[in-house]
């Protein structure tokens, strides 16, 4: 069994819990990035940035689920609702730059083993495929849609 398995198996996490292991996570991710994958110390801290403001600001402050639960539907929530209402200054670069940390998000959490080959389609096909759906709630996120495309 993996641990995603077991881990949805356990009751629901306290929000300090969820903070304590979101930190370990993407600690684990940066270096992952950094030593494994051989990124520059920049690259990788931004990466880590990236999904460390997703854990903290949007899945454990909004959703308050743990970051091993992430679905593609997550992402697509995260980024086309909640990212471009509540960050005054995002932009189509951020977009981007979030969307190669999610894929390097979801190839990691993949090979240590948190997702199954199935859940990483499903987070890959989100991170993929912008849809135009994601962005339409905003006029900035019609714009962001459309330098993204």
């Amino acid at each position: 069994m993996s641990f995603y398995k077991r881990e949805m198996q356990i009751k629901k996490m306290h929000p300090g819990e969820l903070e304590e292991e979101a930190e370990r996570i993407v600690e684990a991710f940066y270096n992952y990035l950094k030593h494994e994958k051989g990124l520059s110390e920049e690259t990788a801290l931004e990466h880590k940035n990236q999904i460390g403001f997703f854990a903290n600001s949007y899945f454990i402050g909004y959703e308050e689920k743990s970051l091993l639960k992430v679905t593609g539907s997550d992402i697509e929530d995260y980024l086309g609702n909640w990212y471009i209402r509540k960050v005054w200054n995002s932009s189509k670069s951020d977009v981007r730059s979030i969307l190669v940390a999610f894929k390097k998000f979801c190839k990691f959490l993949h090979e240590r083993g948190y997702v199954e080959k199935e859940q990483l389609d499903n987070l890959l096909a989100a991170c993929k495929n912008p849809q135009r759906e994601w962005f339409a709630i905003t006029k900035r996120g019609q714009e962001i849609f459309r330098a993204i495309s």
